[in-house]
């Protein structure tokens, strides 16, 4: 044995192969025995024979399985399997220490390289599983000891020298000085951003040159499969942009982008989508994208800011007759971005393209509430949007239902049917028994049409729904704004117009002594707004109505201070006071 190493330590690797064969042969003890099977097995590495090497490592670890070198042994076997393209092979090994070695420390770089077998398989789930549990086990000299296992298994004149002995007699001590850190095989929710955090992490020593081209592309693409599984979509950027910039000739990477991009439109994160497909476009100009992914790519173009780059995309999309299944979408979307570019009527154009072409598509059923939406503001095409709102009551539910209830509600408003309109108001308020950003905007329609109908007390009531709760105290008859009571209410714009109606209510039944207080709330509840001046202006209205000379000129001169550069605002302040007038109240004294 002695004789054996004395020859490899020259380089004389036939004699040393001989040598251990003699050792091997002779009765040994079985730490002496052990060692000598793994000393042949470097031999036969460095004479090119490196079937043999792998088999005489697995041997001598299945006969000798309590000797410390057994699993680094086992692990050398493996990955000699996989650079002959055994991926079987190699698997069969690494389980075998995953399970006959679960707490060694070569277990973890078992780990590593499995899931660099798994990912060369196909078997993208087995790896990221295996990823995962590396990066919460904190060892980050992990790349660095797989790195030196790989080194070690290079032709021979990689190692050269006086450190022979030393690497033949302790080659299974490597990484030893590291602990294994605790692996994590469950993870909670509130968990998940510090995984997140520890992928990143696990990935850095492999970009720092620990790892080599063939493991670190093939980490990154696990990780980033990862972090995906975790919606830690900063991370998937980052990670894949790396990946593609380091590594642009890996073969994987494409497949990689695209399955990130599909991934990533499910979650509507469509920074990612763009930059997804930009990449793969860039690593290969020529790719074809499968008409699915165009039309993610046109969403993702025209929801991060790039509507017109978006509108080319899906103009040559629809150029060359799509399938049906997919033409509907692309007309959706080009309505879509028309709209968003300020084309109404080619975005009008696109939509009822879609309607004659598709009647019966989901997206033509998707699509009602925004082409309705643009009849209802297009000249004379109020009776079609109303059309197509009512097929929207029939056939959307809940915030489309309830937004399809408010416009017809509008609509009859407008052309003065104003107890349709009502009941089309209260279906969008209460219709679908959830929250809805209609609710508030719809009471108020709805006390507008109450007040035209002159139904006062039902008016009152529904605006009485956009106040605060608590009864409303004193307000300043000077017009000073009354503070806090902004923050009493959810939509203060709305809440001041609410006001505003109550007060006109009022005033117009001859109570201004109250109106004044509603003006004026109006006025503290959208101090920035028109609804303030206007607010001051009939709080002025009805102190005149009452003689409170003195509070309308105090508000009056307010609104100087505020609107002084205003000279429309000034008029109406002084049409409410009205012409000059004294005060008669000492007449006959």
């Amino acid at each position: 044995m002695l004789a054996g190493d004395a020859a490899y330590a020259l380089g004389a690797y036939r004699t040393a192969a001989n040598r251990y064969r003699e050792a091997v042969r002779a009765d040994q003890l079985p730490a002496e025995a052990a060692h000598t099977g793994f000393a042949l097995g470097w031999a036969a590495l460095r004479l090119g024979r490196r079937d043999q090497a792998q088999y005489t490592w697995g041997q001598v670890a299945q006969q000798f399985p309590a000797d410390p070198g057994a699993p680094l042994a086992l692990i050398q076997a493996a990955e000699l399997a996989a650079q002959a393209d055994d991926l079987a092979g190699a698997q069969q090994r690494l389980d075998q220490v995953l399970e006959g070695y679960p707490t060694a420390p070569e277990a973890e770089i078992a780990r590593l390289s499995r899931s660099i077998v798994a990912l060369r398989a196909g078997r993208t789930q087995e790896a990221v599983r295996d990823l995962r549990t590396l990066a919460l086990s904190g060892r980050p000299s992990l790349p660095q000891e797989r790195r030196m296992l790989l080194d070690r298994l290079t032709p021979a004149g990689a190692f050269a020298g006086p450190e022979r002995q030393l690497l033949i007699t302790n080659q299974y001590d490597g990484g030893r000085t590291v602990a294994a850190g605790p692996a994590a095989a469950h993870e909670s929710d509130t968990a998940r951003s510090d995984t997140a955090e520890a992928l990143e992490r696990f990935a850095a020593p492999f970009l720092d040159g620990a790892g080599d081209p063939e493991t670190t592309p093939r980490v990154l693409h696990g990780l980033v499969f990862a972090a995906a599984e975790d919606k830690a979509w900063p991370v998937v950027q980052r990670l894949s942009s790396r990946l593609v910039d380091r590594f642009p000739g890996y073969p994987a990477a494409p497949d990689v982008l695209f399955s990130v991009a599909a991934r990533a439109t499910s979650a509507q994160q469509w920074p990612i989508v763009r930059s997804s497909y930009e990449h793969v476009l860039v690593l290969n100009r020529s790719a074809a994208l499968t008409p699915p992914a165009q039309l993610n790519f046109a969403e993702a173009l025209f929801r991060t800011d790039a509507p017109a780059q978006a509108r080319g995309q899906l103009s040559r999309f629809l150029e060359v007759a799509p399938r049906a299944e997919d033409a509907p979408r692309a007309l959706h979307l080009l309505a879509e971005v028309d709209e968003a570019l300020d084309r109404p009527a080619e975005a009008l154009a696109a939509y009822e393209r879609l309607r004659r072409d598709y009647p019966r598509a989901e997206w033509t059923t998707e699509s009602l509430l925004p082409h309705a939406r643009l009849l209802q503001h297009a000249v004379g095409r109020q009776q079609e949007a109303r059309a197509l709102l009512e097929e929207a009551v029939q056939r959307t539910q809940g915030e489309a239902l309830t937004e399809a209830s408010f416009r017809l509600a509008q609509l009859s408003a407008a052309n003065g049917e104003h107890q349709h309109a009502v009941d089309w108001y209260m279906s969008a308020a209460y219709g679908t028994g959830q929250s809805s950003r209609w609710y508030r905007p719809a009471l108020l329609g709805a006390g507008r049409s109450l007040a035209a109908l002159h139904r006062t007390l039902a008016a009152e009531a529904v605006y009485r729904n956009l106040l605060p709760s608590a009864p409303l105290g004193p307000v300043p008859r000077d017009g000073r704004p009354v503070e806090g009571l902004r923050e009493k209410v959810e939509d203060p714009e709305l809440a001041a117009e609410a006001a505003s109606g109550i007060a006109e209510l009022r005033q117009g039944a001859g109570r201004n002594a109250e109106a004044v207080d509603m003006y004026l709330t109006a006025a503290s509840l959208a101090p920035k707004s028109d609804q303030a001046w206007r607010g001051l202006v009939g709080a002025i209205r009805s102190l005149v109505a009452i003689r409170d000379w003195k509070s309308a000129a105090a508000i009056y001169q307010r609104l100087v201070e505020s609107h002084g550069n205003t000279p429309e605002i000034l008029a109406e302040a002084r049409n409410a006071l009205g012409p000059p007038r004294r005060d008669t109240s000492r007449r006959g004294r």
